[in-house]
């Protein structure tokens, strides 16, 4: 039987095939049987029957080959996709021809399918005649989409300027474009000339699928530098601009430096294109690029700024280095931190000029300097930092850059001068460094950070609470305890954090005075902390829970929820059921959590006369629609933004965290 839609005489001509070889390869009369067997259980209604004729026939080899390819034309609707995927097994290259003519049958996707598997199964020896049929319009009208879906998987570079060809056609524009992307980039070396390079250009810039085509057309290489630079002088169309500037960057072909640079010279240069163009000067890195670059600098009001350092951080050229260096002394700050983003980035002898810059005592630079090293964690400049954070013939602001480079190098043999430093007579190096050991979270440091819990400035004894919570050292409880008592609230908040995390129960007493403090961010804290400590602390919250002041109470019940106690599990449970607002709406995690029926309406209740932001979010994500409406109302009633999924308050109704 023929196959729907493929002419009689086009099928013949196929078949002529089987001539090819037939005197050299003749079967023997029991291949021959067996070759007949197998076919006809080709059309048994078992399918497992099937598959195993169709997995036989792979094997056979060379005697089921022309067999095959006859049944390939002649076969049923059904056979026909079997005799395909036997051929694929066999992997003979005579089959290619009636395979690619099988891709045309779109009555038969079953068979298109296997036929374009067969044909990636032959691979290489199926290009040419792919290639061939492709090039051909009216060889194969109905398989063309598929062939050069084959050949973009096939992978093969010979095929890359025929697809390119065939971009042009409005019916595999689509195909093509797919199938280019799958080929290896040097597929396009050499072989695109300026003619073909033009109209494939013209299309990709302005095409609908923008991340294939800038892979395209940074693969296109020199030949397409023409049409691109043609495509930026189009000053209407921006997208098209966008993505030529991006494909010249990637070509880096040092012809587009000067139409690049003329993008960025224009008196009003879209942001996207100017830092896309930026972005391909730096891939050029073409000195060229230096002496515009500059002019663009020394007008310290430009807004183009950024792109310039961004250009000049990719040229290896001193001039480059010597003005991006020289940007850090400007009277700006933005310029300043351009230039700093860019040395971050830049090669050349910019660590040389930066160590040099860093190590004398009168650069103007010499502070930003050794930011930029730190930044870079750059090995050679730790003994430089280290020295100048210490030194106190340095200037404060150079020993407070010198810890902040500490920082950002994150390397903890900084710690015996971070500690040193916490000393300095300037207040904001001690801060910097306190922030930095924080960073650091190096157990050396404990001592001293809690010496520092008594510096005179309330910024430096905050820095140092803060990394006390991240060291949680029980040797430093007692200067903790101490600085429950601190003026500052933030102080006080940390060093509650820290006492929970250390988890010991001495700390209770001061915890639970303080849950009974003013101060709500006290209080959030100091119940975090009993939470964590656990058990032990059941009893004072408890007492606390059963006096009078309702701030305190309603945060002793946040802490007994979090602990996992039958005694705070059965008091908050008596709460709910005696209907006591006040401790229902500082327990509103573990009731959402606990999920009582009926429990709705108390919670409400609790909310509108107890509840503050944090219980509204509570319920927002509990997953109870009657809550959820609730807190909705609340929130509207009371001015205030609440949304869902934050964090630790995102629990389910019922459930679990």
């Amino acid at each position: 039987m023929i196959g729907p839609g493929v002419g009689c005489s086009r099928w013949l001509a196929v078949l002529g095939i089987l001539s090819i070889g037939a005197a050299s390869s003749a079967q023997t009369p029991r291949q021959s049987d067996q070759v007949r067997q197998l076919i006809s259980w080709l059309s048994y209604p078992d399918s497992s029957m099937r598959e195993q004729a169709t997995e036989q026939l792979g094997r056979l080899g060379e005697p089921a080959v022309l067999p095959l390819i006859e049944l390939l034309g002649s076969g049923g609707k059904y056979v026909r996709p079997y005799a395909a995927k036997a051929l694929g097994a066999l992997r003979d290259a005579r089959a290619v021809p009636a395979l690619i003519l099988a891709l045309g049958d779109d009555e038969n996707w079953v068979l298109q399918l296997e036929a374009e598997k067969a044909l990636l199964q032959i691979g290489a020896p199926a290009v040419e005649s792919l290639m061939a049929a492709l090039a051909d319009p009216a060889s194969q009208p109905r398989s063309r989409g598929r062939i050069v879906a084959v050949l973009g998987k096939l992978g093969d570079g010979r095929s890359a300027v025929l697809l390119l060809r065939a971009m042009r056609d409005d019916a595999l524009r689509d195909a093509a474009v797919s199938a280019l992307k799958l080929l290896p980039p040097e597929a396009f070396a050499g072989v695109i000339d300026p003619a073909l390079a033009e109209p494939v250009v013209a299309e990709l810039c302005r095409a609908a699928y923008p991340d294939d085509a800038r892979q395209l057309l940074a693969r296109l290489g020199p030949a397409a530098v023409g049409p691109l630079v043609a495509v930026l002088g189009d000053r209407l169309d921006a997208r098209a601009r966008e993505r030529a500037v991006d494909a010249l960057g990637g070509i880096k072909d040092p012809r587009a430096v000067d139409p690049l640079v003329g993008v960025l010279a224009e008196e009003i240069t879209p942001s996207q294109l100017g830092q896309r163009a930026a972005l391909a000067l730096k891939q050029i890195g073409d000195a060229r690029s230096i002496e515009p670059m500059l002019a663009i600098l020394h007008d310290q009001g430009s807004r183009k700024h950024k792109w310039a350092t961004e250009v000049l951080s990719g040229i290896d050229d001193p001039r480059a280095t010597a003005a991006l260096i020289g940007e850090l002394n400007s009277p700006v700050l933005l310029n300043i931190n351009d230039a700093m983003e860019s040395l971050v980035r830049s090669g050349g002898d910019t660590v040389r000029r930066l160590l040099a810059e860093s190590a004398n005592p009168s650069s103007p630079v010499r502070c930003v300097s050794l930011q930029v090293l730190g930044k870079r964690r750059e090995p050679a400049a730790l003994e430089l930092i280290l020295g100048a954070l210490v030194d106190p013939s340095n200037s404060p602001a150079v020993r407070r850059c010198a810890a902040r480079a500490a920082e950002s190098m994150g390397d903890t043999r900084a710690v015996p001068n971070l500690i040193s430093a916490l000393k300095d007579s300037d207040v904001l190096v001690r801060r910097e460094s306190a922030a930095t050991l924080h960073a650091l979270a190096d157990p050396r440091a404990a001592d001293a950070l809690a010496a520092a819990l008594a510096d005179p400035d309330v910024t430096v004894r905050e820095s140092a609470a803060e990394a006390l919570v991240t060291l949680a050292d029980r040797r430093m409880m007692s200067a903790l305890i101490v600085a429950l008592r601190d003026p500052s609230g933030s102080v006080r908040s940390s060093a509650a954090k820290a006492l929970g995390r250390i988890g010991d129960p001495q700390a209770i007493p001061a915890l639970v005075a303080i849950l009974q403090l003013p101060n709500q961010l006290v209080q959030n804290s100091a119940a975090g902390a009993l939470a964590d400590i656990g058990p032990a602390a059941v009893d004072a919250l408890l007492a606390v829970v059963g006096g009078t002041d309702s701030s305190a109470r309603r945060f002793a019940a946040q802490a007994l929820g979090g602990i996992a106690d039958p005694r705070a599990q059965e008091r908050l449970r008596t709460a709910l059921r005696e209907r006591d607002l006040v401790l229902v709406a500082g327990g509103s995690v573990f009731f959402v959590l606990l999920g009582a029926p009926g429990s709705e309406s108390t919670l409400v209740e609790a909310l509108n006369r107890e509840g503050g932001t944090d219980m509204a979010v509570v319920l927002l994500n509990s997953g109870n629609a009657l809550l959820e409406e609730a807190a909705r109302s609340w929130a509207q009633a009371h001015g205030v933004l609440v949304r869902g999924s934050l964090g630790t308050w995102n629990v389910r109704w019922g459930g679990k965290r």
